[in-house]
């Protein structure tokens, strides 16, 4: 098949629909029905849903990604093409209806067991087919401090976010750990189609949406009619998700975030830092406990009065910034140093725990049938993919516990594989020199050398002065439009951070700070606007060292003073 043709027609439209949208901020997009019945389209939706891991997964009507290979085990081009013209053909004479979702159960790592649905292959396809069309447009709605299942963005960014705000010379500063009970299953179906109306003005989109979400749900045979929320495991729901919670990202930016420090101050307010990770929330102000009490009533009224969700108000809890809160498996909190306050992130202990019970479960005595080799990659998957998440934080101490632990485990499985055999026995012929350089268990099986990684020989990344790559944002809003996202910037914010001066002159570095935006009125000397502000440092001849400038047009001056002085 021709994907990179296809790809490539389908990102050009995709740029255009994001353009429209980002130019025009009230414009609804009314003739989107024909992208639905376009086999391009269509095409790479089914390959893209084929490809995927939960490909291999049927949905109620048993067809999954072994129906559409051919003898030799590939997937079957003349099937794939047959199988998106019947679906074309049903969208198009109106025939096409959402089947059920199948209804599983997958553990929790309290315990509990939280409700998967799997749509079917049919369903998965048109879902595939109708976020293609309709993410490029809410991308120009969503608000920047929403990182949850959006292009380009990753749940570093907004733990990188609150990290920056726990260091320096901060006041007291009092965190509302948000948590939404049952946030998928309780989406009002009402409320949702009226946010997506706003946009989409295409009935048979909207129609076709209001089934999917009405379909139902089957389990042990029998089908519950759904009359609110989304099914967690589609693969549009995340996007659905956003669209709704995009409601409660705009009215903290009316009611907070969009307003200077001095207008906070003048009608009562705390200053504060929000960011949102699908339903996962954190709120961290600056002010009294009393007044982020006040806070929590305000937020939590209007997720059950106006959104109508359901708010776990037991663990939506207030903290200090120097108790530790959790966050995305991260738990963190300021410390005092010196003349301010230093962050601290490390892995939860729901975190640690989950790692060690994977740990156990991977080198159980009943796996001892497996290869050596075979169980190493196994373990190394865990290894890696835990270590390149928690790389971030300060995690020296945990790394060295786990990279005991792993090893001890792995011990006792090859003690039970080799029965008789002494422990030197066993270090003699699985210990060694591995590839990266340091020595643990390692098999060598012709020219390759399976081996398990070691926690403790990983790097902590540090980033307060240089940003890495996977923590930057693309500089433009919505990542679709053409030749974005590639180019790429810090977070807002970071700049001061980034070129705050040596420690010894911070207090006398925010004074002027202070004093500057305090004299040009909280408010840019070159727009106007009072969002976003940073202190520019003249030079020159001129009558003021300092002006105060919002974040682009900083940005702009400091580019024009990098190309003078290059010429």
């Amino acid at each position: 098949m021709k994907m990179k043709s296809e790809s490539s027609r389908i990102i050009g439209l995709q740029s255009k629909l994001a353009k429209k949208s980002q130019n025009d901020p009230k414009h609804s997009f009314k003739d989107l029905t024909n992208l639905l019945g376009t086999p391009d389209w269509l095409t790479f939706a089914l390959e893209s849903v084929l490809r995927n891991t939960g490909g291999v997964t049927p949905g109620i009507d048993g067809i999954a990604r072994k129906h559409f290979r051919d003898k030799s085990g590939t997937i079957s081009v003349k099937k794939t093409l047959q199988y998106a013209e019947e679906l074309r053909q049903k969208i198009r004479n109106g025939n096409y209806k959402p089947s059920p979702v199948k209804r599983v159960y997958i553990p929790k790592p309290n315990g509990k067991r939280r409700p998967l649905g799997i749509p079917t292959i049919e369903d998965r396809t048109v879902q595939m087919l109708l976020k293609m069309i309709l993410e490029p447009i809410f991308e120009s709605d969503f608000h920047d401090r929403s990182y949850g299942f959006r292009p380009g963005r990753n749940p570093i960014q907004p733990l990188y976010w609150l990290r920056q705000t726990l260091t320096g010379l901060a006041k007291k500063r009092w965190v509302i750990e948000g948590d939404m009970a049952s946030y998928f299953d309780t989406v009002n179906h009402q409320k949702l189609l009226q946010f997506m109306t706003r946009r989409i003005r295409d009935n048979k989109i909207i129609k076709i949406l209001k089934e999917q979400l009405k379909a139902g749900v089957m389990e042990n045979g029998v089908v519950h009619i759904t009359n609110e929320g989304t099914p967690q495991g589609g693969i549009i729901s995340p996007l659905l998700a956003n669209i709704y919670l995009n409601e409660f990202d705009w009215w903290m930016d009316r009611k907070y975030l969009s307003l200077s420090n001095y207008l906070l101050k003048k009608r009562g307010k705390p200053s504060l830092i929000y960011v949102r990770y699908a339903d996962d929330w954190v709120i961290m102000a600056r002010g009294t406990k009393i007044e982020a009490r006040d806070l929590k009533e305000k937020v939590i009224s209007f997720l059950e009065d106006t959104l109508q969700l359901k708010v776990n108000k037991d663990k939506t809890k207030i903290t200090h910034s120097r108790d530790s809160f959790n966050f995305l498996g991260y738990t963190l909190k300021s410390e005092i140093s010196g003349k301010g306050f230093k962050e601290r992130a490390y892995p939860s202990k729901q975190a640690i725990e989950s790692f060690r019970r994977s740990i156990k479960t991977l080198t159980r005595k009943d796996s001892i049938h497996q290869e050596p080799y075979m169980k190493f990659v196994e373990i190394s998957r865990v290894v890696r993919g835990w270590a390149a998440y928690f790389k971030w934080g300060n995690v020296h101490e945990q790394f060295a516990a786990l990279t005991w632990y792993t090893n001890q485990r792995v011990i006792r499985w090859l003690q039970n594989k080799h029965k008789g055999k002494s422990y030197e026995w066993i270090k003699k012929k699985y210990y060694g020199k591995t590839p990266e350089g340091y020595v643990s268990w390692r098999v060598k099986l012709g020219d390759k050398i399976y081996f398990v990684p070691a926690l403790r020989t990983v790097k902590p990344t540090t980033y307060l002065n240089k940003i890495p790559s996977e923590i930057r944002i693309p500089p433009e809003k919505n990542p679709y439009i053409k030749n974005t996202g590639i180019t790429l910037q810090p977070i807002p914010y970071t700049s001061e951070i980034r070129a705050r001066p040596p420690k010894d002159h911070l207090i006398n570095w925010w004074s002027i700070r202070r004093r500057t935006i305090n004299r040009d009125r909280h408010k840019c000397n070159t727009c106007g606007t009072s969002r976003d502000l940073h202190t520019h440092r003249v030079v020159g001849n001129t009558k003021t060292r300092h002006t105060t400038l919002c974040q682009q047009c900083h940005q702009k001056v400091t580019k024009q003073t990098q190309t003078k002085d290059k010429v």
